[in-house]
């Protein structure tokens, strides 16, 4: 997870908005679900578990 700045992100009135909740603080937002991975899809991790069970 990377740090961004507000002001570099969101249009100024979404900004605004934004402020009137929360000033200040970190915000974590999610990624939507449909963009999810499931475990092992990035790196080889799933497949290599995988093998060593068969073994």
């Amino acid at each position: 997870m990377k740090y961004s700045k507000a002001e570099f992100i969101f249009p100024e009135e979404l900004l605004r908005i934004i402020q009137e909740y929360v000033q200040g603080e970190l915000v974590y937002i999610p990624k939507p679900k449909e963009a999810h991975l499931k475990w092992g899809e990035k790196t080889l991790s799933k497949s290599m578990v995988s093998s060593k069970r068969r073994d």
